[in-house]
C-alpha cells in the first residue's frame, strides 16, 4: 500500500479508465482528508469500495463506516451488495455497522426480488430500504417484451405501454391515485408528460422541437452549449 496526502491508495493504479481512488475534504472539517479506494474483478466490475479517513492524531485509519462490497453472477447481474453506514446517533456518539445486506434474485436476467438481511433501523438516506427485510419472490412483474409492469417497493402498481413498448402511464392506486401519463407521436418521440395527484392534474410538460414547456410556459431551450433556462418568460 502506498500513501498520498497521508491516505492509502492501492499499490497498482488502474490505467484502463477505472477510478483507483479519490480524496476530498468537507467544509465542516476542512483539515481532515477522507478517501475511497476501489477494487475491481477481472471484468472491470466494482467489487470493493473502502473508506479511509485521517483520525484525530492525523493518522490514516481504515474505518468500516461507508464501505461497499459486491458480487456478481456470470451474466454480470449483481448477486449481493453489502453496505456499512451510520446505525445510530446519540449526541456526538455514533454507531456504525452493516446497514444493507441485499441478495438479488433473478429469472434469467430479470430481477424478481431483493431481500435485505438487515432488519435493524438505520439512519442512512432516510431508511428507504429498511422495509425490504424478508422479501417475497415475484415482487417485480414484466410483460412479454421484458418491460416492468409493477414495482410494489416504490408503490408502482401498474405501468402501461403502447405498441412501441413505450410507457404511456404509471399508476399508484394504493391510496391517493397518483398517475404519470405520457403522450408520444407515431415514431415514439415524447410530446407530453402529465402528473396527477389524487386524480387531479399537478403539472404538465410539453416537448416541442427540444423546447420544454411547463404548464404552457417555456421553461428551457436546448443549445449546442447546454440549455437556456427561462424565468418569468425571460432567459
Amino acid at each position: 500500500m502506498r500513501y498520498v496526502d497521508g491516505l492509502p491508495v492501492p499499490t497498482t493504479p488502474n490505467y484502463n479508465g477505472n477510478i483507483t481512488a479519490q480524496r476530498w475534504k468537507s467544509s465542516l472539517s476542512p483539515d481532515r482528508v477522507r478517501s475511497y479506494y476501489y477494487q475491481y474483478d477481472g471484468l472491470n466490475r466494482l467489487t470493493n469500495a473502502t473508506y479511509t479517513a485521517i483520525d484525530a492524531q492525523n493518522q490514516p485509519k481504515e474505518q468500516d463506516w461507508f464501505n461497499e462490497k459486491l458480487t456478481y453472477d456470470n451474466n454480470g447481474n449483481i448477486l449481493t451488495l453489502k453496505r456499512t453506514g451510520l446505525q445510530s446517533k446519540n449526541g456526538t456518539q455514533m454507531s456504525f455497522g452493516l446497514v444493507d445486506d441485499f441478495t438479488y434474485q433473478y429469472q434469467g436476467n430479470q430481477l424478481l426480488n431483493i431481500v435485505n438481511a438487515v432488519n435493524t433501523p438505520t439512519l442512512h438516506t432516510g431508511n428507504e430500504y429498511n422495509y425490504m427485510v424478508g422479501g417475497v419472490n415475484g415482487d417485480y412483474q414484466y410483460n412479454a417484451n421484458g418491460s416492468l409492469l409493477q414495482d410494489p417497493r416504490k408503490s408502482i402498481d401498474v405501468i402501461g405501454y403502447n405498441h412501441l413498448n413505450l410507457p404511456t402511464f404509471v399508476c399508484d392506486t394504493s391510496g391517493e391515485k397518483n398517475y404519470i401519463i405520457n403522450l408520444y407521436d407515431a415514431v415514439g418521440l415524447k410530446l407530453r408528460k402529465r402528473t396527477l395527484e389524487d386524480g387531479k392534474l399537478k403539472v404538465q410538460y410539453d416537448y416541442i422541437s427540444g423546447n420544454v414547456y411547463k404548464d404552457n410556459v417555456l421553461e428551457f431551450v436546448p443549445t449546442s452549449e447546454g440549455r437556456i433556462i427561462f424565468e418569468n418568460n425571460k432567459p
